[in-house]
């Protein structure tokens, strides 16, 4: 926190309430850019990072994106299913593999509303 609270004997309720809601505020705020940034090491982590101590379930990157995919085109859009095809036979594309990394750029970014 940027600076301790002081409470002086004689403080008004309003000036109480008004340092209480600040460091409210602050711990909101430290709190929303800590998950930004544990959401997007765990997306690197599934779906970018290709070292073996991130690959989950034994899966590489690729073997996640597929999956997730997969699943995301059995309940929503078909295409998905079309892509995880298309990657089965051609490998997941770079290009592919740079919009996720700029996704998770754009998660980690607290000036990016999500």
């Amino acid at each position: 926190m940027s600076e301790p609270i002081q409470i002086t004997k004689g403080a008004t309720a309003a000036e109480l309430a008004e340092s209480l809601a600040s460091v409210g505020e602050e711990i909101q705020a430290r709190a929303e850019a800590q998950t930004r940034e544990d959401v997007a090491d765990a997306l690197r982590d599934q779906f970018v990072d290709r070292s073996q101590s991130h690959c989950t379930f034994n899966n590489t990157p690729d073997d996640s994106i597929r999956a997730t995919l997969r699943i995301s085109g059995e309940t929503s859009d078909r295409r998905f299913q079309a892509l995880a095809d298309r990657f089965d036979v051609e490998s997941v594309s770079a290009d592919f593999r740079l919009g996720l990394q700029f996704a998770i750029a754009m998660i980690r970014d607290p000036e990016f509303e999500l």
